[in-house]
């Protein structure tokens, strides 16, 4: 359906919307701050510090438990929790994805057991949409899929590869906040 308002106007709240969505990427980013760099500096620190702990846990598996979802995601012995920040080989502090919230660390693929449901909107790459849809895992494979939407894509894309879809094989962040704990 056209846009009936003026050129004008549709431009003229196109780039409202542009120069918000910049704002709140600016501040997310920290850019806003006197001094960016040391902001990033401090943060990266206290995520370190948190990758840290939670290495100091050794966990072989992680618990997530709410509404739709009791999933078990197991570790391997060598996983260790890592944030964003890094240090190249010629002594630069690097930091791999801005802005970066989280740690995170490498499950083990075949140990994930237990349902997550997606409640939002989660766009497939065909376009079409899955939401509401609970996935059921049972050692690392999806073993059914329930939902709205284009569920029958995500249920067809599991029948061709089975870890296609898990989300529960590449990396497990946990945001770090005022209530974090592992």
């Amino acid at each position: 359906m056209r846009d009936s308002r003026p050129v004008s106007t549709r431009w003229y709240r196109r780039s409202l919307t542009a120069r918000s969505l910049w704002r709140d990427v600016a501040h997310a980013c920290r850019l806003d701050a006197d001094d960016p760099v040391a902001e990033w500096k401090t943060r990266a620190a206290e995520l370190d510090r948190l990758a840290s702990i939670a290495n100091a846990g050794r966990r072989r598996a992680l618990r997530f438990r709410g509404p739709g979802t009791d999933l078990e995601v197991g570790l391997f012995g060598t996983s260790r929790w890592v944030s964003a920040a890094d240090r190249t080989t010629s002594g630069h502090d690097h930091y791999a994805n801005l802005p970066s919230e989280d740690i995170f660390t490498t499950p083990d693929p075949d140990r994930v057991s237990g349902y997550l449901t997606i409640w939002r909107g989660r766009p497939l790459s065909d376009g079409r949409v899955v939401q509401d849809a609970l996935r059921r895992f049972e050692d690392g494979r999806v073993v059914e899929v329930r939902g709205e939407g284009a569920a029958d894509g995500l249920r067809a894309r599991i029948a061709v590869d089975a870890f296609a879809v898990t989300d529960a094989g590449d990396e497990i962040p946990v945001v770090a906040g005022g209530a974090w704990a592992l």
